[in-house]
């Protein structure tokens, strides 16, 4: 393995000042996805439970965009990545 390889496989996972960073805290976007999941998870069938699984999709889809556009790392914005190709192959998947 060349000494290029092995740099880009330990900086992956590594910020701008050389932490490991794998998790941080959610930010605004990744709490309004879980507060309507919670919401959506109790709600009755209807209008509400349909509103709260569609925000909620646009909170995960905005903070997907962020994660690949200011992610620390690469390994984040392959999370944003992922995420956002599951919640576009999920709509496109319901038509």
């Amino acid at each position: 393995m060349t000494n290029n390889h092995k740099l880009q496989k330990r900086s992956f996972f590594k910020d701008a000042h050389g932490n490991t960073v794998l998790l941080q805290w959610p930010n605004i976007p990744l709490f309004g996805w879980m507060a309507c999941k919670l919401i959506s998870m109790f709600a009755p069938a209807g209008n509400l439970k349909v509103g709260t699984e569609q925000i909620g999709s646009a909170f995960l889809f905005t903070w997907a965009f962020l994660e690949i556009t200011q992610g620390v790392n690469y390994f984040r914005r392959a999370l944003g990545i992922i995420i956002m190709a599951a919640l576009i192959l999920s709509y496109l998947s319901r038509y």
